[in-house]
Formats: C-alpha cells, sequence, structure tokens
C-alpha cells in the first residue's frame, strides 16, 4: 500500500489573497507538468531556500491542496480532510473532474525512477490505493523482454477518465543513455479506482492517436526521439 505519509501534513497558514508569482511559480503550482498538461507541478517559490507555498484548489471548488515546503494537506475549507502527507521536490498531481481523488507523479531524480499514486478524498478521510508503480511495472516486465530498461520504467499520472472510476497512467522507458535503444518509447494504462486494477493497456501508437492533446512535454519529447531513430 502507498503510504500516505508519503504524499499528505496539516498546514497552519493561509491565503486570503490573489495568488501570487514569485521567481515564476504562482501560488496556484506550475502548469502544465511533465507528464501531463492537465497536472500542476508542486513547484518552489525559491528552490534554495526551499520555500514553497501552494494552493490547488479542486475542480469544484470544495477542497483544497495546500503545501507548504515539503508538507502538504488537502483541506476542506479551514478543516483538514484525512492524514497529512510529505510532498516531494519533484511531484505534479492531478485532480480528479469529480474532485474526489488526486493523481500523483513522482520524479526521485537519481535515487530511482518516477512512480505514480493516488489518494481518494472523502469528506472526513484521505484514503490511497495500492501501489500504482508495482502494479504496472509487473506488467509491463511480462510482455517486453527481460531488460534493465524494460524492468526500470517510468510510471506517471496522464488523465482521469469517468470522474474517478479509471485513470490514464504512462509507463515510460526511461529516455537515458543507458536505454539507446529502446529508451522514450512509451504505452499507456488504464487503471481503475479504489482497486488500483489494469483494466486496458495500449501500444504507444495508439497511445498517441487516444491522449495526444493531453501528453506534456516529456511525452512530446519521448516522440521526437522515436521519430529520430
Amino acid at each position: 500500500m502507498l503510504e500516505l505519509g508519503w504524499l499528505l501534513v496539516v498546514i497552519g497558514s493561509f491565503s486570503t489573497g490573489l495568488p501570487t508569482t514569485v521567481a515564476g511559480c504562482p501560488e496556484i503550482g506550475a502548469r502544465p507538468g511533465s507528464f501531463s498538461k492537465v497536472s500542476v507541478d508542486l513547484c518552489f517559490q525559491n528552490d534554495g531556500t526551499e520555500l514553497r507555498h501552494l494552493e490547488i484548489a479542486s475542480p469544484d471548488g470544495s477542497l483544497r491542496l495546500v503545501v507548504d515546503g515539503q508538507e502538504a494537506q488537502v483541506f476542506s475549507k479551514k478543516r483538514p480532510i484525512g492524514r497529512s502527507f510529505s510532498a516531494a521536490r519533484d511531484e505534479e498531481i492531478i485532480w480528479s473532474p469529480d474532485s474526489h481523488a488526486l493523481l500523483f507523479t513522482v520524479s526521485f531524480g537519481g535515487a530511482g525512477p518516477v512512480s505514480a499514486g493516488f489518494a481518494a478524498v472523502q469528506e472526513t478521510t484521505s484514503t490511497a490505493s495500492s501501489d500504482l508503480t508495482a502494479t504496472i511495472r509487473r506488467d509491463f516486465v511480462s510482455r517486453h523482454s527481460d531488460d534493465k530498461c524494460n524492468s526500470d520504467i517510468n510510471v506517471g499520472g496522464l488523465t482521469w477518465l469517468d470522474g474517478s472510476a479509471k485513470a490514464v497512467l504512462i509507463a515510460e522507458v526511461p529516455p537515458s543513455p543507458q536505454c539507446e535503444e529502446s529508451g522514450g518509447y512509451f504505452e499507456a494504462y488504464v487503471v481503475s479506482f479504489p482497486d488500483g486494477r489494469i483494466v486496458e493497456r495500449y501500444s504507444m501508437n495508439e497511445s498517441i492517436r487516444r491522449w495526444r492533446g493531453v501528453f506534456g512535454p516529456r511525452l512530446d519529447g519521448d516522440i521526437d526521439l522515436q521519430h529520430d531513430r
């Protein structure tokens, strides 16, 4: 199970004015994220001092994800919802259209591949799903060669489907010098919630046909890389 401690902490301060921008990072987060045009990058107003205060409203405006430094919490007005969690340095989030869930994508840099997680947000609680990243990695490896590039794929959130019932995630072979032949190849996975079950998977070409409009700059770069080969 994903630990909410990895993701959501009670925040004591709130902004009362309009969103402000400091050093290129607005209070509502930076858009788009790396994997998806509909994601929000949990950017820093001052990266050197790790200054970060963000307030990202849910689509219906009933909830807010508040991030201060490395800590985050979902609020309904001034009331915290569920447990708090840690907000990673390189993380992007996507609120579900019905405001009932959050999809997380976290990059660990040199410490490990990109990973994804999910949290359901209800009136009084927040609960996390099973490990989406492990589920998708196991499936991807079972259908591709037993190569380190395939076993260490990145998993990122792309978009929601059917409110918060399903989400599309991307399984990406890292576009790195170590994966020169296969790097930048990706497939889309449709996963149901709250069980975290894979219900559909799509080749790179079919993924592009269906969801090109919501690809972030990283996936656009992967397409260019494939075309250059």
